[in-house]
């Protein structure tokens, strides 16, 4: 399993789960997100039981648009597509960035709104981080190949 982690300014990759760490299935919810708040910003969540694989995308999807966007960016993107235009009017904008893209993130799965389309969207406004995307959309089981095919 693979964690891109981001500590004192610089980028790694590392293997996180070995013969010598414990069996991912054996992590507490609470161990999985002190990763997060160490710095971890993408983790495999295939190694971890099905029922904190969402729970875990949905905090990857919230850390990406978080160091994305700041408040003004998101509600601008999150305006310009008919999808997401009734999320952005239901948002509560006069907040902090943490407070808007956790509620963003959770209107936008209890709607059924992210899908391959969103992460396309996402690629289109932030082309220089492709290879984030990807591995977010990958986590949520769909790829940026996908997205594109759904546009066409």
């Amino acid at each position: 399993m693979l964690l891109r982690a981001r500590l004192d300014g610089a980028s790694f990759i590392r293997t996180l789960m070995d013969r010598k760490t414990v069996e991912a299935s054996q992590w507490t919810p609470e161990e999985i997100c002190s990763l997060r708040d160490r710095g971890a910003l993408f983790i495999d969540v295939d190694q971890f039981p099905a029922h904190l694989q969402k729970t875990l995308a949905l905090h990857a999807l919230k850390d990406f648009l978080k160091l994305s966007f700041n408040g003004r960016e998101l509600k601008r993107w999150m305006q310009a597509h008919p999808n997401t235009r009734p999320v952005a009017s239901a948002v509560f904008w006069r907040q902090s960035l943490d407070a808007v893209v956790d509620e963003v993130c959770e209107t936008l799965q209890r709607h059924g709104l992210i899908t391959p389309d969103l992460f396309r969207r996402l690629n289109d406004e932030r082309p220089q981080r492709t290879d984030e995307i990807d591995i977010l959309a990958r986590q949520w089981r769909f790829s940026l190949e996908e997205a594109g095919a759904a546009r066409d």
